[in-house]
């Protein structure tokens, strides 16, 4: 680090000279589990044990009656709207600011996904932007806790009781992140995780779904599996709706059981190092980090700061490029577009040769003024367990200079 004012950008000495610090991911723990799982001389979930396991503790470390492993957070996701058996052309309100993924198994099921605006300054669904475009043919809420930060899952679950709605919760960046005294991926019917190799714990891909109640445990299952019933000791005869193939492998599951004795921990330093940036902005005029509602606690997949509007020569491009040149790797929001704008969804074009589901359902014209102010306002910080107190302090360094840099 240096004590100089003069931006690398204009030939000064960056905040931070090489890259940030990372660590080992992956040892001793998960190579024992995945010697276990060779030694069964089986890799299937339903002979072997690592799946089995992996998904119980899952669902005992959230106090959940039981949890489905998946082959990828999609995978889970399409899962939970599989379980809600819905016809073609029914809609299901989600958030127009997350992944890909959180509308792929809707449109598999042949539903309509209908985009509710967002809170600009967090990028979170909230009950009243939800409440805007509920209609006769909606029939599920799937809230995306994006970036590790809650929903308002109180407001949220009340919305979906008054008009019989069924809750999902997106919870792929929320390990762990709590709404009130309550753990995400509790409060709706379904909480569907991801273990890709970028989230909080991997498994090189993979996927959880939490049950709310047991009687769905066999269903999730079950739909995950192709729709056998191998519990009962039948495949393809007991067979009545359509299913994918889902599973996750035993490999995974070992894995996944050595990275959830490491969960806490990770969540617990990502924590940190967020609270204290978040601390640290309180004193740097013209940025606000993003809003986490007093009673939840975030997680901190990544860090959203909001420019304020004037505060910088540039706005925030020019800002984050000099943060960039310190060597701060930032970016000009989380998504180039909102999933409206994807030429799939704008063309209404998911099957070749059809505008199926689409047009089971009224044409609705995107006006999302939250959600476009969220992707033109922030900028997106990264966050690892593997950040420390000099980082930290790189981080308030690198922030200090380049805003004092280019205020006015």
């Amino acid at each position: 680090m240096t004590d100089t004012h003069k931006l690398a950008l204009n030939g000064g000495i960056p905040v931070f000279a090489g890259p940030l610090p990372t660590g080992s991911r992956f040892g001793a723990e998960e190579l024992a589990e995945l010697k276990e799982a060779l030694d069964q001389n089986t890799l299937f979930y339903f002979y072997g044990q690592k799946v089995k396991t992996f998904a119980r503790q899952f669902a005992e470390m959230h106090g959940a009656p039981a949890a489905v492993a998946t082959s990828s957070g999609t995978a889970a996701l399409h899962v939970a709207v599989g379980c809600l058996d819905l016809t073609p052309g029914d809609e299901v309100i989600t958030s127009p600011v997350t992944d890909f993924g959180t509308v792929i198994g809707l449109l598999y099921q042949g539903l309509v996904p209908v985009f509710a605006d967002l809170d600009p300054s967090n990028g979170l669904m909230t009950p009243q932007t939800v409440e805007a475009v509920v209609t006769d043919r909606t029939r599920a809420v799937l809230a995306v806790h994006l970036a590790g930060n809650p929903c308002d899952l109180t407001g949220l679950k009340a919305l979906c009781e008054r008009h019989g709605l069924a809750l999902i919760e997106d919870c792929a960046q929320a390990f762990l992140a709590r709404h009130g005294n309550s753990l995400v991926g509790t409060i709706g019917r379904f909480g569907c995780f991801s273990t890709n190799d970028y989230k909080h714990i991997s498994t090189g891909d993979g996927g959880l779904l939490l049950v709310a109640d047991e009687t769905d445990a066999a269903k999730a299952a079950a739909f995950a599996d192709k729709n056998y019933r191998r519990d009962l000791g039948s495949a393809m005869r007991r067979i009545d709706l359509l299913a994918p193939n889902l599973r996750m492998t035993e490999l995974q599951g070992a894995v996944g059981i050595a990275q959830l004795k490491r969960l806490p921990s990770i969540v617990e330093r990502r924590q940190a190092f967020g609270d204290g940036l978040r601390a640290a902005l309180e004193r740097i005029p013209g940025l606000t980090p993003m809003a986490v509602r007093p009673q939840d606690t975030c997680v901190y997949w990544f860090f959203t700061l909001t420019v304020d509007a004037g505060a910088f020569r540039g706005g925030r491009d020019a800002l984050v490029e000099a943060l960039k040149a310190e060597g701060l790797p930032a970016c000009p929001g989380y998504l180039e577009e909102p999933l409206y704008k994807v030429p799939m969804l704008r063309n209404r074009t998911a099957f070749p040769g059809t505008n199926y589901p689409f047009d089971l359902a009224p044409l609705r014209e995107p006006v999302f003024p939250g959600a476009e102010a969220y992707l033109a306002d922030t900028i997106v910080l990264p966050v690892s367990e593997f950040y420390g107190a000099d980082t930290l302090a790189g981080f308030i360094e690198a922030l200090e200079k380049c805003t004092s840099a280019l205020a006015g």
